[in-house]
């Protein structure tokens, strides 16, 4: 399931060049809780599990890092994080 704009963003990639591809991280997200949120000291996404080999892997993220910035977007929240990361085009 897509939010809206995430949907329409796929289907004019698909119109555009054929794939409508999402983009493929090797990342598993879970949310920050707010009690978290001191002993981070930040908000953000925090990355629970990671494909072996995939980008996020050979990229040096590791299980437990918070993501804080997808691109140059600041991710405040894993929604927001799953979000930037299906708008870029794969590859």
């Amino acid at each position: 399931a897509y939010a809206a704009g995430e949907a329409v963003s796929r289907l004019t990639r698909l119109a555009s060049d054929g794939r409508g591809q999402p983009s493929l991280a090797g990342i598993t997200f879970q949310p920050l809780a707010p009690a978290l949120v001191p002993w981070f000291g930040s908000t953000g996404a925090l990355v629970a599990d990671l494909l072996p080999g995939g980008p996020a892997d050979l990229a040096g993220l590791l299980p437990g890092d918070v993501v804080l910035q997808v691109g140059d977007a600041a991710v405040p929240d894993m929604p927001a994080a799953l979000s930037r990361l299906r708008q870029l085009a794969p590859g």
